[in-house]
């Protein structure tokens, strides 16, 4: 390996999204692009994450798909720079097109799988004089020197321009370990994007492991979000779930339980549930009335039992079903991370203040958004923004 011919690349640390799309602005731009992974092959996270569905980014207006974000400013910044949009003319110059899914998420066209869109993506890099080096991994850094382990051998280089684009902590089997935490300042790494453990009653558990409570309304903090969520033997999951996620394992982690609130009606208020019923009804013939599914009436159940009480309370109560969260899943399971390189770290252009010319990207930044195509556009959005900045500084 010559270690003069990558020092005189833009070294690019990380293989992922991020990364590639940080090579793919700076070798357009004929700037000699390095890029080094720790895996067998670049691109792996972005592999796992088509596995139910490639979902590259979202069709909404761009002020609200910045909002997603847990720094909306900072989204703003960096996005704004590459919008989905511009994401979405990129894949189509590479001759993958596109569709809108019913939600508004963005997907490739159901004939191009996720493997073909990597394959093309990376074969337009090669094309483009981006070099390779996969089975790498950083061990160590002194600014301005790297330190990488290949095969047992250790080897040093010193590059001007360097891309920070390692991951998290999530889906550890592609590579994210979150192992840059040992040599570059951060906030805490914490798992984002999981499902959220309660202590069900072994009959509930038994009864409706797998079960959906269909279109429901979950809160938290200010947080709410609307759909279908999955019953699982150890707790709750599903999209709604994943969008608190973040926030539940925060206060997790600093007084170790959270309450999250059900609404098991969110389209209709108060008032409206208590036209259909009358005084004399049961709770049963309530529950019939407003149309409440076999999981949403056990659920009802698990949380208040099934003394009798007033209609007008039992309207407040499935308007409000409160679950204490105990638990939560681990990165292992984590579709995303939280935590990671601080903002005040770095400047608007992603380089750290500390080291001039060596950049950050990706999920190692501290943001947080839930799926939805929020993670795959942030992390290209901010590779761009670091390698634009490059090419800024070269020109």
């Amino acid at each position: 390996m010559d270690a003069r011919s990558i020092e005189q690349s833009v070294v690019i640390i990380g293989g992922g999204p991020a990364g590639l799309m940080a090579a793919d602005v700076l070798s357009k731009n004929n700037v000699a692009v390095t890029v080094i992974d720790s895996q067998k092959r670049v691109g792996k996270k972005f592999l796992v994450a088509g596995d139910g569905g490639l979902n590259l980014t979202h069709s909404e207006p761009l002020e609200n798909f910045v909002s997603r974000y847990q720094d909306n400013d900072w989204a703003q910044q960096i996005i704004t720079q590459y919008t989905p949009t511009n994401f979405i003319e990129w894949l189509h110059q590479l001759g993958i097109t596109t569709f809108v899914g019913s939600s508004g998420r963005i997907f490739p066209e159901k004939q191009f799988k996720p493997a073909q869109v990597l394959q093309a993506w990376i074969g337009t890099l090669t094309n483009q004089g981006v070099k390779f080096i996969t089975n790498t991994q950083l061990t160590n850094i002194n600014y301005p020197q790297l330190t990488f382990e290949k095969e047992g051998n250790s080897f040093q280089i010193n590059s001007t321009h360097v891309i920070f684009a390692m991951g998290g902590k999530s889906w550890k089997k592609t590579g994210s370990t979150g192992s840059w935490t040992s040599f570059l300042n951060h906030e805490q790494l914490l798992p984002s994007n999981l499902g959220l453990h309660l202590n069900w009653s072994p009959y509930f558990m038994s009864k409706f492991e797998g079960d959906v409570l269909k279109y429901v309304a979950v809160t938290f903090k200010g947080l709410r979000r609307l759909g279908d969520i999955i019953i699982t033997k150890s707790g709750l999951e599903s999209t709604p779930i994943y969008h608190i996620s973040g926030a539940v394992v925060q206060t997790l982690a600093s007084i170790k339980k959270a309450t999250i609130i059900i609404d098991l009606k969110p389209n209709q208020t108060t008032n409206q549930l208590l036209t259909k019923v009358n005084s004399n009804n049961t709770w049963q013939q309530c529950f019939t009335k407003w149309k409440l599914h076999n999981s949403q009436k056990a659920l009802y159940v698990e949380v208040f039992g099934k003394n009798a009480c007033s209609t007008e309370l039992l309207v407040e109560r499935i308007k409000n079903i409160p679950l204490t969260i105990t638990a939560c899943d681990t990165f292992d399971k984590a579709i995303a991370t939280q935590g990671g390189i601080p903002k005040n770290d770095l400047t608007n252009d992603l380089a750290f203040k500390n080291m001039p010319n060596w950049y950050a990207a990706g999920e190692m930044l501290n943001q947080d958004a839930p799926t939805g195509g929020y993670l795959i556009q942030h992390a290209v959005s901010s590779g761009y923004v670091a390698a634009q900045a490059i090419i800024n500084k070269l020109t």
